[in-house]
């Protein structure tokens, strides 16, 4: 059975990148080290990876450079609260996605850069976790099928 059905994962409407879909646990799998409430990124029927932490957005996502740097050096403390919130869940996602191979990291890359992120401007993690956080806010899909009809019609 794949981990989706195991785990009896809540999709959502929205995917984050082409080719690629977010869930969430909602039910605990201990042999396979996944809790209740986790995320998932999936390419095909299991995640590629889960993580724990919640997505938040990115307080400077789509900001230029002159205006972060002053977002930081005026930052309030409400500010610095998301900030760091986001800091911490980027953080569990990178962690993940240095443990995916070659082969999906090239998929990873390439729908993100189809989606507009600028390799030349780095920061892929930010960029990747900024998506995920939108589709996030997305309707929630609670039967595989209309997952799976919801990913088709958004490459339509």
């Amino acid at each position: 059975m794949c981990m989706q059905c195991e785990t009896e994962s809540t999709g959502f409407e929205k995917s984050p990148i082409e080719g690629f879909y977010l869930c969430q646990a909602t039910k605990a799998v201990p042999s396979e080290k996944v809790k209740e409430g986790m995320w998932g990124f999936v390419r095909c029927n299991d995640p590629e990876f889960w993580w724990e932490a919640t997505p938040v957005p990115d307080p400077t996502f789509g900001m230029t450079e002159e205006q972060t740097k002053v977002f930081y050096d005026s930052m309030t403390p409400e500010q610095e609260s998301a900030d760091e919130a986001f800091l911490a869940y980027m953080g569990s996602v990178q962690k993940c996605l240095d443990t995916v191979g070659a082969q999906m990291g090239y998929y990873i890359c390439k729908a993100c850069i189809e989606v507009g992120w600028d390799i030349k401007e780095g920061g892929l993690a930010s960029f990747l976790c900024h998506k995920i956080w939108e589709a996030s806010q997305s309707k929630q899909i609670t039967h595989a099928q209309e997952m799976t009809e919801a990913a088709q019609a958004q490459r339509d």
